[in-house]
């Protein structure tokens, strides 16, 4: 840098005329003085200046540099050539001058422009610095004061961090504690179950439900909770079991334990629906249970038939005579059981009703009018399904054949059930009525054909003499014909004469009218 001082100074020597010195110390050095051109910018003429905005645009990029490690004047004695000229020297100067001219009007242009933003943000400033201040004097103070009561009540903060830390590991014990008790929560339920206090399980597992979706965060909860629905699950099938018992045995005590576990569960008319069900089935699989056994009990029936395969109506073709009548009977008493049981299930229900009745319980009330329609119902529908059955038995029976003792035994058994039947529903028992109304028109026409057959063969084989009777005689004085005095009347028979002299032929008069009143008789 110094040689490229003195070269200048060297150049600058050889002229004649000095100039002002441009801050050399050395005041032997002296520029050459230009006719045409100035170095300072007011003396330069401004016809020929370019736009303000064409100088901007002509500034060379280097000198937007955000560089701290570039240097202006070498950047612009580093474009000075070997040799120097000054006429160069001072158009670069002029030109130079121009461009901070320019720079320094358009930042001027600018600072002016934002002069009333500037005053603003530097009242916001200002505004900031004030609450800065503030804040610092806050934290002094507190910091201070923090000081001062840490050291006159350390222990007191002590004890009360011991205490949060203490109410921590309470609610952490309570919360283990809780999961613990849910996982406990299958065994107390089966003692609840085996206590036959359902009510108690069905709450037992709403609140275990409700506790797991509080704790659902916990992972080892996560899984309980379905453990929990599979037990829910379980709980209603087990339910749903005790109540298909009902049909075969009912108990209050236990149908109110049912019930009100089935109100918890909100499902009083899905119960109602299943009893139902389950009435049907009972009906169903005792009589053919019944059946089987009556069937499988004879020696005839080999093992390898498929009696368990056989339906209902087929099975009752395969009972025989000796088997028949008990078959009978302990269909009737099974079937008659099961009728008790509804019997005893519906007035349960009106004395519930009737003791239980809350007209602002809306719900409960429908529920109730549900149960008591479908009760009704269902009262012709379990004794439809009774007489069907038992109808059943009788038309695939052959009674033709039985001693009249059996047969009335027979008849009477429908008989009491039909009875059953009225008391039961107020039905006329159609069907067991068209049952036995066939059979017995198949019997005594059988036992017909069997007494007249009886009957000629005593009369071709036994002597018959006159009865002496009175003239007045009728014989519808016999005891006798007392049930079949209303089939005689329509007869009229001369008496039969007395008189020991009497003809032959009014003995064989007498002989055929009484054949022909005996036929009649049967």
């Amino acid at each position: 840098m110094d040689d490229l001082k003195h070269k200048i100074l060297g150049l600058l020597n050889k002229q004649s005329t000095k100039i002002p010195s441009m801050g050399f110390s050395d005041s032997n050095y002296q520029f050459f003085q230009a006719e045409s051109l100035s170095i300072n910018s007011k003396t330069v003429t401004e016809s020929n200046r370019p736009a303000d905005q064409d100088i901007l645009e002509s500034i060379e990029k280097s000198y937007f540099s955000m560089s701290e490690d570039f240097d202006i004047c070498r950047f612009e004695l580093s474009k000075l050539p070997d040799f120097l000229d000054c006429d160069n020297i001072q158009r670069d100067f002029k030109r130079l001058k121009q461009q901070h001219q320019v720079v320094a009007n358009k930042v001027l242009q600018l600072i002016l422009e934002q002069t009333s933003n500037c005053e603003e943000e530097f009242l916001r400033i200002l505004e900031v610095r004030d609450k800065l201040s503030n804040t610092l004097l806050y934290c002094r103070v507190s910091r201070n004061e923090l000081r001062v009561a840490k050291k006159q009540f350390s222990s007191s903060l002590s004890i009360l961090a011991n205490y949060r830390k203490r109410k921590l590991v309470q609610n952490l014990l309570n919360n283990l504690n809780t999961i613990k008790t849910l996982h406990r929560t299958g065994h107390r339920l089966q003692e609840l179950l085996n206590e036959e206090n359902y009510a108690g399980a069905i709450e037992l597992l709403q609140e275990c439900q409700a506790v797991a979706n509080t704790y659902r965060h916990f992972t080892c909860v996560a899984s309980l909770t379905n453990k929990l629905q599979e037990t829910l699950e379980d709980t209603e099938e087990k339910l749903d079991k005790v109540l298909a018992q009902m049909c075969f045995y009912f108990d209050g005590v236990r149908y109110s334990k049912l019930q009100a576990a089935y109100k918890l569960l909100g499902k009083t008319q899905i119960a109602m629906d299943h009893l139902h069900m389950h009435y049907t089935s009972a009906i169903y699989n005792t009589a053919l249970n019944i059946v089987r056994v009556s069937v499988t009990s004879n020696e005839c029936i080999e093992l390898n038939d498929n009696s368990e395969k056989k339906p209902y109506d087929k099975l009752c073709l395969s009972i025989e005579q000796s088997t028949f009548i008990p078959c009978l009977v302990d269909l009737c008493k099974s079937l008659f059981k099961i009728m008790l049981s509804y019997y005893q299930l519906r007035k349960w229900h009106l004395t519930y009703e009737c003791d239980l009745t809350n007209p602002q319980d809306l719900e409960d009330n429908f529920n109730k009018q549900y149960v008591k329609q479908k009760l009704e119902n269902g009262l012709l529908k379990v004794w439809h399904d009774v007489q069907s059955k038992v109808s059943t038995l009788l038309l695939n029976a052959d009674l033709a054949s039985y001693k009249f003792d059996q047969f009335l035994n027979v008849l009477g058994v429908v008989h009491r059930l039909m009875e059953v039947g009225e008391e039961f529903c107020g039905s006329k028992s159609d069907d067991l009525q068209e049952s036995i109304r066939k059979q017995s028109i198949n019997y005594f026409k059988n036992y017909h054909a069997q007494r007249l057959d009886e009957l000629r063969i005593f009369l071709e084989h036994e002597s018959w003499e006159i009865c002496p009777v009175k003239p007045t005689f009728d014989i519808l004085q016999l005891q006798e014909f007392k049930s079949l005095r209303s089939i005689l009347k329509n007869y009229k028979l001369k008496p039969v004469a007395t008189d020991c002299n009497s003809s032959n032929h009014s003995q064989d008069s007498s002989t055929v009218s009484g054949i022909i009143v005996m036929k009649s008789c049967f």
